[in-house]
């Protein structure tokens, strides 16, 4: 027996902060009736101008139009450019990854492998350059793994819980500006540890399933040591089949190994815009992010 409900009644249930239950979401995702928490919740949050962003102006910015000078600047206050990292061990890389933070004027760098043993040893420290802060998970067992976060410290950083996972470490945190929020995901799936696929998929849905009712942009870095461009793998198969299901894209275009394999992904939200993806080997992914369209910062 169907029971009838006004459209008032219907609308009045978009404003309800608990979410239906995971099997119902994920059907509700299957046929795209399910909306997540960024197009019911879309707020638009005025941000006032810093102090620089109200000169007139430095360096060759001078010769330009006012008005474009002032689109410049919005433009750069707006945007986010995060980076991730395979260290395979931070311990004799520290010089190198904290010069590649402040060369490259990254806001985030998330690493994975950093094979650090606890959240107080030496080597975190020392990769993190002035004026940034860290955070991290070290890996309970086994002699490499471990994923940390690093950003700048004019944000605010609070870590969000999600499921604990037995196939691949993470960490999530939220980083907070003046203009709004972001969620950053670093994942990292050893290729030496072996577990069955099916644990895998069902392990990443439950973390993507917490992430989808935030009402904020998500971007998830991930090393999953699996062959993605390879259409006959399995995983590979059942990962494109998952992001469909929670309407997830992912941007990376062709290898990020020696090998020619592509082990490295950017995952987000399909309305997450990005202005550009710059890969180099299983070495820094860097992304740039706008915020014009979807509240991104």
């Amino acid at each position: 027996m169907l029971t009838p409900y006004t459209p008032a009644e219907l609308r009045a249930w978009a404003n309800i902060d608990l979410p239906p239950r995971c099997a119902v979401r994920k059907r509700l995702f299957t046929f795209g009736l399910w909306r997540p928490a960024w197009q019911r919740c879309r707020r638009n949050v005025a941000r006032r101008p810093a102090a620089h962003e109200q000169s007139h102006g430095h360096g060759h910015d001078v010769n330009k139009p006012a008005a474009q000078r002032s689109a410049d600047r919005t433009a750069d206050s707006r945007s986010m450019t995060i980076g991730w990292l395979n260290a395979f061990s931070v311990r004799n890389k520290a010089d190198a990854i904290s010069d590649t933070i402040t060369e490259k004027r990254l806001d985030v760098l998330a690493i994975q492998e950093t094979w650090h043993t606890a959240s107080d040893d030496a080597c975190l420290r020392l990769i993190t350059p002035t004026g940034y802060a860290i955070v991290d998970a070290a890996r309970s067992t086994g002699p490499d793994g471990g994923v940390a976060v690093v950003f700048r410290q004019n944000v605010k950083c609070s870590r969000i819980t999600i499921p604990e996972c037995k196939t691949f470490e993470s960490i999530c945190v939220r980083l907070t500006t003046a203009t709004g929020p972001v969620i950053i995901v670093n994942i990292y799936r050893p290729g030496s540890v072996q577990r069955p696929q099916p644990m895998f998929c069902e392990e990443l849905s439950a973390v993507l399933e917490t992430l989808v009712v935030h009402a904020c942009p998500v971007v998830i870095g991930v090393d999953l040591n699996v062959h993605v461009q390879d259409t006959s793998n399995t995983t590979a198969r059942h990962l494109a089949d998952l992001l469909v299901s929670f309407d997830m894209v992912q941007h990376v275009v062709g290898p990020t190994h020696r090998c020619g394999n592509m082990l490295d992904l950017v995952i987000t939200p399909s309305h997450c815009q990005l202005d550009s993806v710059t890969v180099s080997t299983h070495q820094v992914c860097c992304l740039t992010t706008r915020s014009s369209s979807v509240g991104f910062h």
